[in-house]
């Protein structure tokens, strides 16, 4: 358990073999401030461990992080709203 934040929500994609990727919705407790928080997990046995470097990930599986963030109310509808207003403006 963390002591500076709590977590409200959380989607994951297996990105290889022994590897996930996750995109976490989390509570920062000493300010209230609700964020976003990505982050790369190693497989050592049963138990994840988390890896502090930077998430690398393809385009492709970018996008399937999203989805899964979409589909596990990782992300709210206002921020939905807000990447299709960003998407629709690149594809001008």
């Amino acid at each position: 358990m963390s002591k500076y934040k709590d977590l409200i929500s959380e989607a994951q994609i297996h990105i290889a073999d022994n590897e996930i990727a996750k995109v976490e919705r989390i509570l920062i407790r000493e300010t209230g401030a609700e964020e976003l928080r990505f982050s790369w997990w190693k497989y050592e046995g049963e138990k994840p461990m988390f890896i502090p470097r930077p998430l690398d990930l393809p385009e492709e599986q970018w996008v399937e992080l999203f989805y899964e963030a979409v589909k596990n109310k990782v992300v709210t509808q206002k921020f939905i709203k807000g990447m299709i207003k960003v998407l629709a403006k690149g594809l001008e």
